[in-house]
């Protein structure tokens, strides 16, 4: 068997080497950002050793936005209204910032539909998805004529 060149990375051949890059490195990463589908899962997982990896992996993520989400319903269970992220209050501001990363993740579809129905639960959240799984042009277009409607009611344009 072929000595792996660089001795610093802990395999002893080059044949381990690439299988620990395989798994740790671009796999993991792979993973976490959504990249393999459903048959490179099911070849990685029948790789002795990397299936728990992978369901560590991905799972961690998940359990963390659940608990932010938690979060989140209490919050608006408890105030009746979404956290702010610019409020003064800590806590209300992580949640507030939160919700801003959810609606970025929206846009680029990287929550899952579970995720979406879950987020979809949270009194208010629902109208906030809807408008970032609108297309642009639709949301522009609503926005102008809400603007026109309000100008006409009132006679001016809105102040900031």
């Amino acid at each position: 068997m072929e000595v792996a060149r660089n001795c610093s990375t802990g395999f002893k051949t080059r044949a381990d080497f690439q299988a620990g890059e395989l798994t740790t490195r671009n796999q993991g990463t792979s993973c976490k950002n959504g990249k393999l589908d459903k048959t490179q899962l099911a070849k990685l997982r029948r790789v002795r050793g990397v299936s728990d990896y992978i369901d560590k992996v991905l799972t961690a993520p998940r359990d963390l936005w659940d608990k932010a989400c938690t979060k989140l319903h209490n919050w608006v269970q408890y105030h009746g209204s979404l956290p702010r992220e610019e409020s003064a209050d800590e806590a209300e501001r992580r949640l507030g910032l939160w919700i801003r990363a959810q609606r970025q993740s929206i846009k680029r579809g990287r929550l899952h539909e579970a995720q979406l129905a879950e987020l979809s639960q949270v009194q208010g959240m629902a109208e906030r998805i809807d408008r970032c799984l609108a297309a642009p042009r639709e949301q522009w277009d609503r926005i102008c004529t809400e603007l026109h409607m309000w100008v006409l009611r009132n006679g001016t344009s809105p102040r900031e």
